[in-house]
């Protein structure tokens, strides 16, 4: 293992897929899972599925997304705001993110409780193989459940896009969609 703490040493390494390998998992202990697309793929494959992503986040996306954020950031204060005291991660800091997510693939609002939940639980689990596996079908079937939404009714957003989309020659499938 590396540990690489300056943004040269980082920079360098990245661009360095042979020494710095993401292959075949970046994550311990290593779990019976399919690759975490781009984030455990070296070129070329990591071209392709780093575009997907690229996609959903452009120059105009923080843009798009602040008012998103703030509404976000303004409910979770003025829930919080009548207590003397709070975890600030726990209730502003770990939800916002999660939340801005599902806004910016296209996530409707009563929607965003469960898939951060199911997203949640599947990250917690990892020391446990079993559990984990258990808690990514678990995130796979929400997640799966809203790209086959969008199949059958089109929005202007990216789950939509994702609906339609091929990469290595093949349309995605249920399971690209879930890792």
């Amino acid at each position: 293992f590396h540990m690489l703490l300056d943004y040269k040493d980082v920079r360098k390494a990245t661009a360095d897929h042979r020494t710095f390998s993401s292959e075949p998992q970046v994550l311990r202990p290593m779990l019976p899972r399919k690759a975490i697309p781009a984030l455990e793929m070296d070129p070329p494959r990591h071209r392709a599925w780093r575009a997907i992503f690229n996609a959903a986040v452009t120059p105009e996306t923080p843009a798009a997304m602040e008012p998103f954020v703030r509404a976000d950031v303004r409910r979770h204060l003025a829930r919080i705001a009548p207590s003397s005291s709070c975890d600030i991660v726990a209730e502003l800091c770990e939800p916002v993110p999660a939340e801005t997510i599902c806004h910016l693939v296209g996530v409707e609002e009563d929607r965003v409780p469960a898939i951060r939940e199911a997203a949640l639980a599947m990250f917690a689990a990892q020391g446990d193989p079993e559990e984990f596996a258990e808690r990514q079908a678990d995130f796979g079937a929400v997640t799966v459940s809203e790209v086959h939404a969008r199949r059958e009714r089109r929005r202007d957003d990216f789950l939509s896009s994702l609906a339609d989309m091929t990469i290595e020659g093949r349309a995605l499938d249920d399971e690209d969609y879930v890792v």
